[in-house]
């Protein structure tokens, strides 16, 4: 089909006619023919952006999401950055539409988005990043052969990411970074710790990292599901350090920050969030380590806290909390 069937030209741009029947005839037809190129994928991102949210949806999942696995073919097959980032965003866009990024994943993404990390400049890598967190969260299981892309120069590469992102006044970049980390890490099977874990651990100017996690974590709310593996990245960081025996990953100020966003997460929480669970098992693993038996932080309010959740009415409550304060309790009383 001629593109002119729907388009009008003036002097000096196509102007696209917002005609929805003869768009999604357009879209349609594409989508049938199995081939689609450059000119034409811009077109389709066009009309899909003027389109109701479930006509999107009907032709983004149309025939096994075609128009998805025909954007990661040309997007690995191009060298146009600029191009390239326009199909990136638009997927991004478009990632809430259930099985959108189970097919990123099909088509092996990660074969392409890796590289185009690394080669974009800094200004754009939160369009990857982006596209990898949204991977992380909405895929339920990513292929270990697909995790293996992540591989040990890759992880020190992403890590000068981060370290770069420091040097930029706006905090958002280092926090595309971190929920791209958390996201890699929801994904990590391991009975130690994971590659990311050892890798933080053996670049010496990593630790500069640690007060933007704990100032994510201080955040009110994730702009990802990923909380939970905040908490978990923190805990293993103050583990490794233990079993190692070497230097906390954080400095002494950001051990004292965190132990306040933790009193006061263990407060606010709802009863029976698991969440609440897990703020104080990392509280107990900080607790344990030889740096607070030098500080001591707020001793007195964490003792405080977890005996309110002790007392008769939190315990039928949350009977889980109760647990793990009396635990922490029994630590205390006999540790200092």
């Amino acid at each position: 089909m001629e593109s002119k069937e729907i388009e009008e030209r003036n002097d000096e741009d196509w102007v696209i006619c917002y005609d929805d029947e003869k768009a999604k005839k357009c879209i349609q037809q594409y989508i049938d023919s199995k081939k689609i190129n450059k000119e034409q994928s811009r077109e389709i991102i066009t009309y899909l952006q003027n389109l109701e949210y479930n006509d999107i949806e009907t032709y983004i999942s149309a025939d096994n999401f075609y128009l998805i696995e025909a954007f990661c073919q040309l997007i690995e097959n191009s060298t146009d950055t600029q191009y390239v980032l326009e199909l990136i965003e638009f997927i991004n866009a478009v990632s809430k539409i259930e099985g959108t990024m189970d097919k990123m994943v099909q088509m092996e993404s990660f074969k392409w988005l890796i590289p185009n990390l690394f080669m974009f400049e800094e200004e754009k890598q939160y369009n990857i990043l982006n596209t990898l967190t949204l991977i992380f969260t909405n895929v339920r299981i990513i292929p270990e052969s697909e995790m293996k892309k992540f591989d040990d120069s890759f992880l020190e590469g992403f890590i000068d990411i981060g370290l770069n992102f420091l040097n930029y006044y706006d905090t958002k970049w280092l926090h595309y970074f971190y929920y791209t980390v958390l996201g890699y890490q929801k994904h990590i099977i391991s009975t130690t710790y994971s590659p990311l874990v050892y890798k933080l651990y053996s670049i010496k100017k990593a630790p500069e990292l640690g007060p933007e996690l704990i100032s994510l974590l201080n955040r009110e709310k994730f702009d990802y599901p990923l909380e939970d593996q905040c908490l978990s990245l923190i805990n293993d960081l103050f583990s490794y350090s233990v079993e190692f025996q070497v230097p906390v990953f954080f400095f002494t100020l950001d051990i004292k920050v965190l132990i306040d966003i933790i009193l006061r997460a263990i407060h606010n929480l709802e009863e029976l969030d698991p969440l609440r669970w897990q703020y104080l098992e990392v509280l107990f693993t900080i607790l344990q380590h030889p740096e607070y038996t030098e500080l001591q932080h707020k001793i007195d309010d964490i003792k405080q806290v977890l005996t309110d959740l002790t007392l008769p009415r939190s315990e039928e409550k949350d009977p889980s909390s109760s647990m793990i304060a009396k635990r922490i309790i029994s630590y205390l009383n006999t540790s200092f």
